[in-house]
C-alpha cells in the first residue's frame, strides 16, 4: 500500500503521522523534541527516527511504501538549513528518489488550517514566529527577524518582571504582579527577586510561564497587565500586517491562523487587541483558530508534492481521521462537545 508521511519537529515533541493516497490517517507516532542548531542534528535525526518507526508499525507498512514525505521542522530559519536538512531525512530514513519537502514548523501549522493554497500564520508559543503563503507559490517566514522583546510567551515573562521592577524602583505603576510573581517564585522581596535574575538562578521555562500570572492580573483588572497583554497583542499583529503587504494581500479574503499557547489567554485584550491591528489595515482577513495538530499540515503538504494540491475530499478525511488519532485542539473539541 502507498503511503504518505507527514512530519512535524519542535523543541518540545516531534510527531510522524502517516495517510494512505486518499487521506486516510492510518498510523502515528511520538518521540521527544529536538532543533538540529541547538541539540545537535545526529538527536534531531534521532527522534524523528523514533516517531516514523512507531507510525510505521502502527500503520503495519514499511518505509519502502512511503512515496512522499513533508517535514515542518523547527531551525528552518535560512534557505540553506532546508535543504541540509531534505537531505538528512533522505539519509536517515533511506528515501532515496523520494520527494521530500522540508519548510520551518510554523508553515506545516498553517497548511493544517486552510484548505487553500493561500493564508497567513502567527504562532506565539515560547517564541514568535509569522509565515505566509500567497497561493501563487510564494512563502515567507520570519524567523529571526523578530527580536527578543516580541518572542511569545518569553517576551510577556521578561516584561512582566520588568513591570514588577520598574514599580519597586518608582519607575512605574504599583501592580498585582509583584504579589503573583513573588508568591510564584517564593522570594519575600522584590530585591531577593531581582539578585536571583541577575544572578541567573531563575530558569528561561519558569520566566516564559509568567504569561499565567499576566491572564491572572489581568482578569482582576490589574491595569500594568492589561497593558502588557495589549501592546503585546498589537506588536505580534503587525508581523502579520508586514506579511500581507509583502505579498499585497491587504485587501484579500485571507485567512490568518493563530496557533500557540499564548493565544489561549482568558484575558480578553491579548486576542482584541491582535484582531483590532489586524483588521485596520486588511479589513476583509477572517482570523482564525488552528484545527488540526500541524503535522496534519506536514501530510497535506506532502499530498500537495505528490498530486499538485491535494483535493478537497482528501483534506476532508484527514479532517475526519483527526479527532480518532487525537489530531483536534480543543477548541474544536468543545465545538463538537467532546
Amino acid at each position: 500500500m502507498k503511503c504518505i508521511l507527514g512530519i512535524d519537529q519542535g523543541g518540545t515533541k516531534t510527531h510522524a503521522l502517516i495517510s494512505d493516497l486518499q487521506g486516510n490517517l492510518i498510523g502515528f507516532g511520538c518521540s521527544y523534541g529536538a532543533c538540529h542548531s541547538t541539540e545537535g542534528m545526529q538527536c534531531a535525526m534521532c527522534a524523528v527516527q523514533e516517531a516514523v518507526r512507531i507510525a510505521l508499525e502502527q500503520a503495519e507498512i514499511t518505509g519502502k511504501e512511503i512515496v512522499s514525505v513533508a517535514a515542518g521542522m523547527t531551525g528552518v530559519d535560512w534557505a540553506d538549513e532546508a535543504e541540509l536538512l531534505k537531505q538528512e531525512l533522505i539519509n536517515t530514513l533511506q528515501l532515496q528518489g523520494v520527494p521530500v519537502t522540508v519548510v520551518n514548523d510554523c508553515m506545516i501549522a498553517l497548511r493544517a488550517s486552510v484548505s487553500g493554497s493561500s493564508g497567513c500564520i502567527l504562532c506565539a508559543g515560547t517564541g514568535l514566529n509569522c509565515g505566509v503563503r500567497d497561493g501563487r507559490g510564494h512563502e515567507y517566514c520570519f524567523g529571526f527577524y523578530i527580536p527578543d522583546e516580541d518572542q511569545g510567551g518569553m517576551a510577556l515573562g521578561r516584561r512582566a518582571l520588568r513591570a514588577v521592577y520598574d514599580a519597586e524602583s518608582g519607575k512605574g505603576s504599583r501592580t498585582l504582579l509583584t504579589q503573583l510573581i513573588l508568591e510564584d517564585a517564593g522570594y519575600v522581596s522584590t530585591d531577593a527577586l531581582l539578585r536571583a535574575h541577575v544572578t541567573g538562578q531563575l530558569s528561561g521555562n519558569w520566566i516564559s510561564g509568567l504569561p499565567i500570572l499576566l491572564e491572572e492580573a489581568a482578569i482582576r483588572g490589574d491595569a500594568v497587565a492589561v497593558h502588557i497583554l495589549k501592546e503585546f497583542g498589537m506588536n505580534a499583529a503587525l508581523y502579520v500586517v508586514a506579511a500581507l503587504r509583502r505579498f499585497s494581500m491587504e485587501n484579500d479574503p485571507v485567512k490568518v491562523v493563530l496557533s500557540g499557547s499564548v493565544f489561549k489567554c482568558k484575558a480578553p485584550e491579548l486576542l482584541d487587541a491582535v484582531r483590532a491591528t489586524i483588521l485596520k489595515s486588511a479589513p476583509y482577513a477572517e482570523i482564525i483558530e488552528s484545527e488540526m495538530e500541524p503535522v496534519t499540515g506536514a501530510v497535506l503538504l506532502a499530498a500537495d508534492a505528490l498530486y499538485g494540491a491535494a483535493s478537497v475530499l482528501f483534506y476532508e478525511h484527514i479532517k475526519r481521521d483527526a479527532l480518532r488519532f487525537h489530531m483536534i485542539r480543543k477548541n474544536m473539541k468543545e465545538e463538537n462537545g467532546l
